[in-house]
């Protein structure tokens, strides 16, 4: 008897122990602190597996680390928790000391001088501006801070020879002559002859050139000014689905990786136009999912309209948006707010879209099946990658993610899968939550899939190799940050169904927004994009003193001829670029090219190192190229010459003019 009462009282215990800590234990915060303990045995493993481990365990492949990180994920989940249940005590505590405290102190705030402070900030205007102002303020500060050295740049020999190409020898391009130029000058008038097909790039680099002329700090502004309004844009949209504070930082976690600099830090990339024309898109399809009554429906599409045609019209792989246009229409039919402007927007859309693939796939045809670098994009090579990418899935899209987003990405998921099948399980949920429940789940995974396509998409058009690090990952490397955006945007509609504490919530988005800061800093804080702008400072600044010392010399000696010393194909742009830079500031001498030690058998057949040879080698011999003159008998100037060297050092008896490249 005495057992069976001892046994009662020690369960009666239990009993009452676990229904006075039972407020504590909350399913997503359990899941919420598996995600942080994940999160940090992630960040530690390089510190804590050779303690445990060997340093060359630590070493090991991605499979490996993330087996040793689950070693340690129990221990700091439980940690986790803890300070979680701690936090949220005082938290709660403070809010209630301090709504007291107002409550008691309220008197003060009634004065006239607050009473007129809020009637102003109720006024829905005020607020706007107020938002506005914080917005632009900030977004152009970012965009100064990572790029606004390039203010000081100048010319540089890749690229910005076009636009000396277009300004010709007086230095400016009238406005009228425009159109004449993009057919004449560009490859517009080379319909299906090339294996791209860029009008809107061209038709901007014309539009900028008249406008800024010879004045590349302009150029420069322009960049900066887009940069900015493409942070505004992924704010402003982005605002309700992480906060004011969250979507500003994770536009700065998306502004930290490398490929900006490549797109901002120069003058030639049409990837700069192609930001521009996706802010303006993206800016017009949240107006149209969150206009319910199409009462702004002209600006929305004219947006929508304006920024499809830029960035299709200057990247080809962006014909990706003839997608979402087509959702929108079918969307807008099934939901009867069918207008004039979308119909007429969309099917301009969709016709630029045809026009560009037809144009690209005529240039690929009479390329022989490849692209404009001599890669093979023929059927079946793109079938084989297809095939290839897929039959891996889904340890192929490992590629597409830095590890940490990637480990980042797992844990909220984790959270995601946990939490529904968990709360599905349970008896005494009722069956409309488990609904809503799953459907937030199902979208989530609909949506995932989508990135996974963008991705997949990318791969198609860079047969040879994606991401690459450089500006060529623009749009497709978005798709990384924005699957966090996907599983957060989740994670939360499941902590509104399941009506978890403002606490929890709130834990949550602190730990989203350090998780932002956190890959800001793996990315060096901007300081790769920043260097990358000083040094851009630094080589189009010597490049144009060169430029300026070349004129000056060779103005004493305007009958000598000047010799470009080629050592290498890989001159083929800069001597381009220097014979057009040369023209425009007005030096008369001739231009003769000589190569050193290469020629058009040095490289196999159907390569684009053996037609830029043999282009070379052409001009070489008979000139014609560009205002070339046939080379003569070098020995036979005495020395009346300059010599420029590209890729090498010449040793001719010319006057030489140093090194350019």
């Amino acid at each position: 008897m005495d057992t069976f009462d001892s046994t009662t009282s020690k369960k009666n215990k239990l009993v009452n122990c676990l229904t006075k800590y039972k407020k504590y234990l909350c399913l997503p915060k359990i899941f919420l602190s598996i995600h942080f303990g994940f999160i940090v045995s992630w960040f530690l493993n390089d510190n804590l597996t050779p303690l445990f481990f060997s340093e060359a365990f630590a070493e090991r492949s991605l499979f490996i680390k993330f087996g040793i990180v689950l070693t340690y994920t129990p221990f700091f989940s439980i940690v986790s928790y803890i300070v979680i249940t701690l936090l949220e005590q005082i938290y709660l505590k403070l809010i209630k000391k301090l709504q007291q405290y107002l409550n008691r102190k309220n008197i003060l705030f009634q004065g006239k001088f607050f009473t007129g402070i809020n009637k102003i900030y109720k006024k829905k205007w005020f607020r706007l501006f107020l938002l506005g102002v914080i917005i632009v303020g900030l977004s152009f500060s970012v965009s100064y801070y990572i790029f606004g050295e390039n203010l000081k740049a100048q010319w540089w020999i890749i690229d910005d020879h076009e636009i000396m190409r277009f300004l010709r020898d007086n230095g400016h391009l009238d406005f009228k002559n425009i159109p004449t130029m993009l057919m004449t000058d560009t490859e517009i008038g080379d319909f299906g002859g090339k294996p791209r097909y860029r009008p809107s790039y061209y038709s901007l680099r014309l539009l900028e050139t008249s406008l800024w002329g010879n004045h590349p700090e302009y150029f420069y502004s322009t960049r900066l000014i887009i940069c900015s309004f493409f942070i505004l844009v992924c704010w402003f949209i982005l605002n309700d689905k992480i906060g004011f504070v969250g979507s500003f930082i994770f536009t700065a976690a998306v502004m930290s990786f490398n490929y900006w600099s490549d797109i901002f830090s120069r003058l030639g990339p049409s990837e700069t136009y192609v930001v521009l024309g996706i802010s303006l898109f993206c800016l017009g399809f949240y107006g149209y999912l969150i206009d319910k009554k199409s009462k702004h429906t002209i600006l929305i599409w004219f947006c929508i309209f304006l920024g499809a045609i830029i960035s299709i019209g200057s990247k080809e792989n962006m014909v990706l948006l003839a997608i979402p246009v087509l959702w929108m229409l079918a969307n807008s039919i099934i939901r009867k707010r069918l207008t004039i402007s979308q119909v007429i927007a969309s099917m301009g859309i969709m016709l630029f879209c045809a026009f560009i693939v037809f144009a690209v796939l005529s240039g690929i045809s009479s390329w022989g099946g490849r692209e404009m670098y001599g890669t093979d994009v023929s059927g079946s090579s793109v079938s084989t990658i297809l095939f290839n990418e897929i039959r891996t899935f889904p340890f192929s899209i490992i590629k597409y993610y830095s590890h940490t987003i990637l480990m980042i990405a797992v844990s909220y998921a984790f959270i995601i899968f946990g939490t529904t099948i968990i709360t599905v399980l349970q008896k005494n949920v009722n069956r409309q939550v488990k609904n809503s429940v799953i459907k937030i789940l199902m979208r989530c995974v609909a949506y995932l899939g989508c990135i996974y396509l963008f991705f997949l998409s990318q791969r198609l058009f860079y047969v040879q190799g994606w991401p690459t690090g450089m500006r060529y990952d623009l749009p497709g490397k978005l798709g990384e940050m924005f699957t966090l955006i996907i599983l957060i945007d989740a994670c939360t509609q499941l902590f509104n169904e399941l009506n978890v504490g403002r606490s929890v919530t709130l834990f949550f988005k602190i730990g989203y927004c350090l998780l932002f800061i956190v890959i800001i800093f793996q990315n060096n804080y901007f300081f790769s994009s920043r260097e990358s702008a000083q040094n851009n400072v630094q080589r189009t600044t010597h490049f144009t003193q060169h430029i300026n010392q070349i004129k000056e010399e060779t103005s004493s000696h305007p009958d000598y001829p000047v010799i470009f010393e080629s050592f290498n194909v890989i001159d083929y742009e800069p001597i381009l670029s220097m014979k057009y830079f040369l023209q425009a500031n007005k030096v008369p001498n001739k231009i003769l090219l000589n190569m050193n030690g290469y020629s058009s058998q040095s490289f196999s057949e159907n390569t684009p190192d053996k037609s830029m040879a043999l282009k070379l080698e052409q001009t070489s011999k008979n000139g014609g190229w560009i205002g070339f003159l046939p080379l003569v008998n070098i020995a036979d100037l005495n020395g009346e010459c300059f010599s420029i060297d590209f890729s090498g050092v010449s040793n001719s008896d010319c006057i030489n003019l140093g090194r350019i490249w």
